[in-house]
């Protein structure tokens, strides 16, 4: 999956009736805008910003109905 900008912050009360995967970044990754990853639960992860953004710990990269994506170091 592809994942192009940022999509809000960590919230529990949305976090508690979606599925939560996890993508575990490096220090050293969360200053990078191309980045790719597997998440906690094996999922193939592709992230492409734009200039001047980045990753940040608690970032929210996908909504579904059913699924968020978060960023923890």
């Amino acid at each position: 999956m592809k994942i192009t900008k940022m999509a809000g912050r960590y919230d529990d009360k949305d976090a508690s009736s979606k599925e939560v995967d996890w993508l575990e970044v490096e220090w050293e990754e969360l200053a990078k805008r191309i980045l790719r990853k597997d998440t906690e639960a094996g999922r193939d992860i592709s992230i492409s910003l734009e200039p001047g953004e980045h990753l940040e710990t608690g970032a929210c990269c996908m909504t579904r109905t059913c699924r968020l994506l978060y960023v923890r170091l």
